[in-house]
C-alpha cells in the first residue's frame, strides 16, 4: 500500500514534464510515452521530490529528457499531462514536494513555461 502511494505520488510530478516547451533542444523521441514509460522513465526522480538536495541525480534528468522529447506536439504534452493527473487523484502532496519537484526541470538544463503545480489545467498546455 506505501510503495502504491509513492508511486501515484511520483507520478504528479511528472506532469511538469508534460508541460515542456520545444525551446530546449532535445532529440525527438517516439510518439506519445504510456503512462507506465513516463513513471518509470521519472522514478530516479523520486527521491529528489521526497527529500530535495542541491544537485539532481543524473538519472532524473535523463528521464525528464527522455519524457520531453517524447512530448513534443501538444497533443501528446496534453495527454500525458491528463494521464499523470488521472493517477494523482487523491495523493498528497506537500509544499516541499511541489518545489522540490517544480526545481527539476531548471536543475536539469529544461525550460517549462507554465507553472509547476497538482492542479495545472492539461487543455492549458500547447
Amino acid at each position: 500500500m506505501a510503495h502504491s502511494n509513492v508511486m501515484v505520488k511520483m507520478v504528479f510530478y511528472a506532469v511538469i514534464y508534460a508541460a515542456l516547451s520545444a525551446t530546449t533542444t532535445v532529440p525527438k523521441v517516439a510518439a506519445l510515452m504510456s503512462c507506465d514509460e513516463v513513471k518509470n522513465d521519472l522514478m530516479p526522480c523520486l527521491s529528489f521530490v521526497l527529500f530535495g538536495g542541491f544537485m539532481v541525480p543524473q538519472e532524473c534528468c535523463n528521464g525528464a529528457r527522455t519524457v520531453y522529447g517524447a512530448a513534443q506536439t501538444t497533443p501528446d504534452r496534453q495527454a500525458v499531462c491528463n494521464c499523470i493527473l488521472n493517477a494523482i487523484r487523491g495523493a498528497p502532496t506537500t509544499p516541499f514536494e511541489v518545489a522540490n519537484a517544480a526545481s527539476i526541470p531548471p536543475k536539469c538544463g529544461l525550460n517549462v513555461p507554465y507553472p509547476i503545480t497538482p492542479s495545472i489545467d492539461c487543455s492549458s498546455i500547447k
